[in-house]
């Protein structure tokens, strides 16, 4: 009744295949569904892994390099300039200020190792307390070439000074290591000539070591 009903109403009707329907359906049940172009990115996220196209590069040298690797290249770089830069130029500041800023102890350094026996670089050492002691505040008035041979005077009563326990077992130090003339250190200690130099020493019962 119902086919009949078509044709009185002149819809044509094909009756389809039983078997071609069955593996028409079959086929689309297994056919995988492909995501419409106007579907939202949401339903399809994207994955865990960034293929490479997709990473930011740009040419160097005729090679594609990633812009992170380039950034960080060019940061080690500077680096290593700042450091070659910098640390040369604080030394050559420091060795510059050593001498430069005040020249007078240089002068005075220079001529107290013509006359010294001894290392005057270790600062241990009765030399080496001694050469601090001529760079130091007592002795800020003496200057070569004009105080030379004062100096190496008071030098050498230094190293007496302190290789014979000065500053530790003298019962009796008067003015030594003062800033007075050498002549001033002591009238029973020290006996200088009408040029004021340096000519006798009387140290007897003092208490000296060493």
């Amino acid at each position: 009744e119902f086919l009949e009903g078509l044709a009185r109403l002149g819809i044509p009707f094909v009756e389809a295949n039983p078997v071609e329907n069955a593996e028409s359906q079959h086929a689309h049940q297994d056919s995988p569904s492909l995501p419409n172009e106007n579907e939202s990115a949401e339903e399809f996220p994207p994955g865990d892994f960034v293929h490479a196209e997709h990473v930011p590069t740009f040419d160097m040298f005729g090679r594609k390099i990633s812009r992170m690797y380039a950034v960080t290249v060019a940061c080690l770089v500077a680096l290593i300039l700042a450091v070659a830069i910098v640390v040369p130029t604080t030394l050559l500041s420091t060795n510059n200020a050593n001498t430069e800023e005040d020249p007078r102890k240089v002068r005075i350094a220079n001529e107290v190792t013509t006359i010294a026996q001894g290392d005057v670089k270790d600062q241990y050492s009765p030399q080496g307390r001694a050469m601090a002691w001529m760079l130091g505040e007592n002795n800020t008035q003496m200057d070569v070439p004009r105080d030379s041979e004062l100096i190496k005077q008071r030098f050498t009563l230094a190293v007496l000074f302190y290789s014979t326990g000065g500053d530790s077992s003298w019962s009796e130090t008067g003015n030594f290591l003062s800033a007075d003339h050498v002549c001033e250190w002591s009238e029973q200690q020290v006996g200088c000539d009408d040029k004021n130099e340096v000519t006798e020493l009387n140290l007897a019962d003092n208490e000296l070591v060493g």
